[in-house]
């Protein structure tokens, strides 16, 4: 599966897990809020999170993905509504939160 794939070409650099509370936890927003959302997005779930440390850790997962042809969902701190950051094909969820520099360039993927 794609997942042991990736766990092989990040694992020594970017934390990756595919716990599924830790993933259906960040695969959620508050669309619970919506009646109708909640029977349209109600399950869905990435297979996995990871949680880059800097730009190039970034690049490696968003190469992977795009190689492998699989959903990206970034998610950070804030909070969201209305099933805008719900993986609706599964995938991999990158959490930024770790990332809490200021760069002074803009990030080049």
């Amino acid at each position: 599966m794609w997942v042991e794939r990736l766990k092989n070409t990040i694992a020594d650099q970017t934390e990756i897990t595919s716990d599924n509370d830790t993933v259906e936890r960040l695969s959620k927003d508050a669309y619970w809020y919506s009646p109708i959302l909640y029977k349209e997005l109600n399950g869905m779930k990435a297979e996995c999170a990871v949680f880059p440390k800097n730009e190039e850790e970034v690049r490696t997962v968003v190469a992977f993905a795009v190689k492998e042809k699989i959903p990206l969902t970034v998610r950070g701190s804030g909070t969201g509504n209305y099933g805008q950051s719900i993986p609706l094909s599964g995938g991999i969820i990158i959490d930024i939160t770790q990332m809490n520099q200021t760069v002074k360039e803009p990030l080049h993927l």
